[in-house]
């Protein structure tokens, strides 16, 4: 997928969900820490998900492979549920 960050804070413990579509999310589930929106899609398998700052060249900040299998959650696929990767101690 392809995004561009807002200039938005995350607080400690907290999340942001990363939509396709932030107004519908929003909209339905009436959350507060939702942005987008993003481009494109994830594959099912070995899709390198890479966080990178606004610097020229690029820092990479953080970098996970995406895969529909363990250790990401296997219920997402396919049926419009999220998944989510997490670092508790960030």
């Amino acid at each position: 997928i392809f995004f561009t960050f807002p200039d938005v804070s995350i607080p400690a413990g907290g999340y942001l969900i990363v939509a396709a579509d932030a107004a519908k999310i929003t909209d339905y589930y009436g959350r507060d820490n939702v942005v987008g929106n993003f481009t494109g899609e994830l594959e099912e398998n070995n899709h390198r998900i890479t966080l990178v700052d606004n610097s020229e060249p690029p820092v990479v900040i953080d970098t996970v492979r995406y895969r529909a299998a363990p250790p990401w959650p296997l219920a997402p696929d396919q049926d419009g549920r999220s998944s989510a990767g997490r670092m508790p101690y960030a």
